[in-house]
């Protein structure tokens, strides 16, 4: 029997083509978006208030790894425990007050079991208490444009008045993936130990059963409780394409897996991004001797891509726009400017001199001119 299970769970998860008036018939609210610029690919409800249990810890991970950028916290610090952080009930990993975990453990305990007791560890660690952790967190929200969040714990635990929509854990996700792309080598990890090589190892197996059987899933996040139902935030990438997916609500979980891995399909099936422009391709050159080097290279640093449907066949227009002067030397020097046929403006991407560059002394200047001039 539950062979047949697993084998219909697998059969539910293998990607079909969708129709959008079909996707998440089980959410309360859900989303699809474009990773790269938040752009919508498909919405229901996407600003109904729900509860998002363990999607929580989104934002967790995401003030951990700002906590990391600061550098204020480091992967191998240790990290005490708690009579509250153990205490937590719920997924955990059952930390002990007599015990210190790495970052790095820690980490996988919340990406890859949803660990409640690691989450509150951390969020003391890094702010001296779950509740100065929490304030932390509904400030970030706003600062993403987060309009319909409260968060009242860094787990998901609490089901009163502790919300957010489908639209802000999309804005909070991709804010954590695009900022801090290492948190994806935690969350599509399918099992893990803790305290592996002592007498107390503990076996983690990752919540997210979509890992393994869909090509290019990365994590990110499940969550449940009575009050939120099923939840799940993924974060899918084929070729130079990475979605995130969104839905919240569902009263049965395989429905949950399945309807998200559709609705990630249908945005793969009919969407793509194309290469406009190249990274580190020359758009200009320009001479200007009072520029050490005097050839100046006008590029973009990263490739630039434009989502458009699969059908669409439209060619796009770009203006580029530049000016090189001593105050703008090794910072951006313009912009590109993406319209489409109706000469709507649709991205606009910052340009750069290919090198540094450094204002040219009056002597090198004049003996440019005199060995240009004996040439």
């Amino acid at each position: 029997m539950k062979k047949i299970i697993l084998c219909l769970f697998i059969f539910l998860l293998i990607p079909i083509k969708a129709k959008a008036n079909n996707l998440c018939s089980g959410a309360k609210s859900a989303i699809l978006i474009n990773s790269m610029d938040g752009e919508i690919l498909y919405e229901h409800e996407k600003d109904l208030k729900c509860a998002p249990a363990s999607m929580t810890k989104i934002m967790t991970l995401l003030l951990i790894y700002d906590s990391i950028n600061e550098g204020n916290l480091k992967k191998d610090d240790m990290i005490g425990v708690s009579e509250y952080a153990k205490s937590m009930g719920g997924s955990q990993v059952f930390l002990d007050t007599r015990e210190k975990l790495s970052v790095d453990d820690m980490l996988k305990c919340i990406c890859i079991a949803s660990a409640n007791d690691a989450a509150v560890a951390m969020a003391e660690h890094i702010y001296g208490s779950e509740a100065m952790f929490v304030e932390k967190m509904n400030d970030r929200a706003k600062g993403l444009g987060c309009c319909n969040t409260n968060f009242l714990d860094c787990t998901g635990l609490n089901d009163n008045e502790h919300y957010s929509s489908a639209y802000d854990m999309a804005l909070i996700s991709k804010e954590l993936i695009i900022k801090y792309p290492d948190v994806l080598n935690y969350t599509s990890i399918k099992e893990d130990y803790i305290r592996k090589d002592t007498d107390n190892p503990f076996w983690l197996v990752n919540t997210n059963k979509t890992l393994g059987h869909v090509e290019g899933m990365l994590g990110l996040k499940t969550g449940y409780t009575n009050k939120a139902g099923y939840c799940i935030t993924l974060v899918q990438k084929k070729d130079e394409l990475t979605l995130i997916s969104v839905v919240m609500g569902y009263a049965d979980k395989t429905k949950r897996n399945a309807e998200s891995i559709g609705l990630l399909n249908y945005g793969f099936s009919n969407f793509k991004n194309e290469l406009v422009i190249k990274k580190n391709d020359i758009i200009a050159e320009i001479d200007d001797i009072k520029y050490n080097p005097s050839n100046l290279k006008i590029i973009a640093k990263d490739n630039v891509y434009i989502l458009r449907k699969k059908t669409d066949k439209e060619k796009y227009n770009i203006k580029y726009v530049y000016e090189v002067n001593d105050k703008n030397l090794n910072l951006s020097v313009g912009k590109a400017y993406i319209y489409d046929n109706d000469n709507n403006l649709i991205k606009e991407v910052e340009l750069y001199i290919s090198t540094s560059v450094k204002k040219n002394s009056l002597f090198n200047i004049i003996r440019t001119l005199i060995g240009r001039l004996l040439q």
